[in-house]
């Protein structure tokens, strides 16, 4: 049980939808660790234990190009 208050993310499409009191109140696009097996972001229900704003996401790509997002 997950309860009314949830956050419900499509890895695929890069886009979320979150619910409070069983309510959406906010639908956007988000971007999510790679697929290459290092950074990639775990698939199934998960507690949030923080937030962050304004947050710049660094990383190097498979070719060894930095990224910032």
């Amino acid at each position: 049980e997950i309860g009314s208050t949830y956050i419900e993310c499509d890895l695929s499409q890069q886009h979320l939808w979150a619910y409070k009191d069983g309510k959406l109140f906010l639908e956007t696009d988000y971007v999510s660790g790679t697929t290459n097996g290092v950074h990639e972001t775990p698939v199934g229900v998960h507690k949030i234990w923080s937030r962050e704003k304004d947050r710049e996401l660094k990383g190097k790509n498979l070719d060894g190009s930095k990224y910032v997002t």
